[in-house]
């Protein structure tokens, strides 16, 4: 039986207990198309809190931890199982379709996973400098950069089986996140169970994850793409294969903000308006909501009952 847990004290929000353990999310319920957001690896939930921030109040959205990222449990073989994960945990919180999916880094690749299984759910895709499929095969300064991130997880995580501190340059970005939540992201990017996630996926994100995704060459839906200045000019070839998310549907906008860099995109509270004007873009040319009969049929769909979520704690704190 699954249960809806207390919240955790040391989350910011509600933890949930799903099969292979409990995961962290904020969720809210409204009218209209709900948004879904797919973090980037190691990245904790709270990283979205100024696009969140931005939402109009009545438009519903779920974000979430996957396993040993920020302060979800660790799970085994569950990236194997992905999407049917976040299907699941779509069905536990009663959110309801269709779905705009907004992926960060790795979390394009996610959501263009889901987007291709589960097309029935999906209203619109909002790429955020999105990984791209097979992106180390097409690039090569992507190639060596993969194999150097590889690297900088393993030594970072035995600094912290040590019980040494993260180097800044991974919690520094969580430090422009709004105050509340600089402290608990600062913790969060450099536990040892989110590095070794982190590691897991990076060779997900160049094998099966990339076939995935690859396997959704179209969609009839509304893709908007925000790609950061930094990330082209550190790789050329990356503008191409950025582009290419655009160029999924007919219905789309690709912008680039040239003084972001990767994280930025999320934890600059300049750069996560553009993020939410993309997704408010896609927003307005979704489909109407489906019926919840309709709504992730092969998950036992509870009745919603009341988050806690971050996006509350945050404007209170104002």
């Amino acid at each position: 039986e699954t249960l809806k847990l207390p919240v955790d004290t040391s989350a910011p929000s509600m933890m949930v207990a799903q099969r292979h353990g409990r995961t962290h999310v904020s969720h809210r319920h409204g009218d209209g198309p709900t948004v879904i957001f797919e973090s980037g690896m190691c990245t904790p939930l709270t990283a979205w809190s100024w696009v969140v921030q931005g939402l109009p109040d009545d438009m519903p959205f779920l974000t979430y931890d996957r396993p040993g990222v920020g302060w979800s449990h660790s799970a085994r073989n569950w990236r194997q199982e992905y999407p049917l994960i976040l299907l699941d945990l779509l069905g536990l919180m009663n959110a309801r379709p269709p779905y705009v999916l907004v992926g960060h880094s790795v979390g394009g690749l996610l959501v263009r996973v889901f987007a291709e299984r589960f097309p029935e759910l999906v209203g619109g895709l909002v790429f955020v400098d999105p990984s791209p499929p097979y992106q180390s095969e097409r690039s090569p300064i992507a190639r060596e950069g993969i194999q150097a991130v590889r690297e900088e997880i393993d030594r970072i995580a035995l600094r912290c089986a040590l019980r040494l501190p993260a180097p800044e340059s991974l919690r520094a970005p969580m430090r422009r996140l709004p105050d509340q939540f600089v402290g608990p992201s600062v913790k969060a990017v450099g536990r040892y169970a989110a590095l070794r996630a982190a590691r897991q996926e990076i060779d997900l994100s160049v094998s099966s994850w990339s076939q995935d995704a690859a396997r959704l060459p179209s969609t009839p839906h509304p893709v908007a793409v925000v790609t950061s200045g930094g990330t082209r000019k550190a790789d050329p070839d990356y503008a191409g294969l950025a582009d290419e998310f655009a160029n999924l549907s007919e219905i789309s906008r690709n912008e680039v903000i040239d003084d972001a860099d990767h994280m930025s995109l999320l934890c600059d509270r300049a750069h996560a308006a553009k993020v939410k004007d993309a997704i408010q873009w896609v927003v307005d040319r979704c489909p109407e909501p489906s019926s919840p009969d309709r709504a992730t049929a092969s998950v036992t769909v509870p009745e919603a009952t009341p988050v806690t979520d971050f996006l509350t704690t945050t404007e209170a704190a104002q």
